[in-house]
């Protein structure tokens, strides 16, 4: 059985590093799926079925904030993959919005840099590109000790309106999204 690292690092060596210690392979985030399929494919002596059967559906992909063309690209244009991560993103983003403000009224830095970097991983996978350097920025000055809530007010604001949206697009689409079990 091959062991294949899947790592956000990416660095110089890093490679070598994860194979010397025993991995069969690695691929670093963010990675395109059609990239994993290739490394399971180089591994593995299944066949794996490409299916592109979404890709028959041609509605405009865009939404204010996010890099459709890149993030499609990632998912393989899979159209049911889009709206499962567009509908499960969305359903979280009140929760996000809350808990930021309940941890910025305490100065709770440990929970902040948690859901920031949480925040930070669900934007850069879903080329929210905007929303990613916003995170960025806080992460590092959270780490510091530095609360800058201007950033934060401009954080929740490009949350807001990513949710409506996301939510438009959603209802745009109509039953595309009902074809998620």
């Amino acid at each position: 059985t091959p062991i294949i690292a899947i790592t956000a690092h990416a660095m110089k060596g890093d490679k070598e590093k994860f194979l010397n210690i025993g991995m069969n392979d690695y691929i670093s985030k963010p990675f395109y799926i059609e990239d994993l399929i290739n490394i399971f494919r180089k591994w593995l002596s299944i066949p794996f079925e490409n299916d592109k059967k979404n890709q028959s559906i041609k509605i405009n992909r865009y939404i204010d904030g996010m890099d459709m063309e890149k993030l499609m690209k990632k998912i393989s244009n899979d159209n049911e993959t889009l709206v499962y991560l567009l509908n499960t993103f969305k359903d979280r983003i009140s929760e996000f919005i809350k808990n930021l403000e309940i941890y910025l009224k305490e100065k709770n830095f440990e929970s902040l840099s948690k859901i920031i970097h949480t925040l930070k991983g669900s934007s850069g996978n879903l080329e929210m590109i905007e929303v990613f350097t916003l995170l960025k920025d806080l992460e590092d000055e959270i780490s510091k000790k530095i609360i800058n809530e201007n950033k934060f007010k401009l954080l929740e604001s490009k949350l807001e309106n990513l949710f409506l949206n996301i939510d438009s697009f959603l209802k745009n689409w109509g039953g595309i999204k009902m074809t998620i079990k």
